[in-house]
């Protein structure tokens, strides 16, 4: 939330620059813990509006599907690479960018989680491997 915004609140008196900082503050990091599933319209928005954020919840459920799809066939954990390597042998369409998304996500929800082990990435790069929980 920009400072303007912060100020204009403020003198509508109902609550202190502070407050107002801090409330922007809780705000702000309960967006960042939504998962990307929770794509969503406002109920003033077009319905083309309405009918992308479904869109986008129903591939993003996909995509979310796929990638613990893809841990649970690598014996229960892997890297991003060895997951999106396992993604499109099974799907070549997927494009490979719309899988390492995922992993942060899952993670919030509880539905994977990072291990001490590093992996294979690209090249001779490493990479944290994920578990399922």
């Amino acid at each position: 939330m920009n400072d303007s915004r912060l100020r204009s609140i403020v003198l509508s008196g109902v609550c202190s620059m502070e407050e107002a900082s801090e409330m922007a503050s809780t705000l702000l990091r309960a967006q960042e813990s939504k998962t990307y599933s929770s794509a969503a319209a406002r109920s003033t928005d077009p319905e083309t509006s309405h009918e992308a954020a479904e869109y986008m919840r129903d591939k993003t459920n996909t995509m979310e599907a796929l990638v613990l799809d893809a841990l649970r066939n690598l014996g229960g954990k892997g890297t991003a690479y060895e997951v999106e390597v396992w993604v499109q042998i099974e799907n070549p369409a997927i494009d490979s960018n719309t899988i390492t998304p995922r992993f942060k996500p899952l993670e919030r929800m509880g539905k994977i989680e990072r291990t001490e082990d590093r992996g294979p990435g690209r090249g001779k790069s490493t990479q944290i491997v994920w578990a399922i929980r």
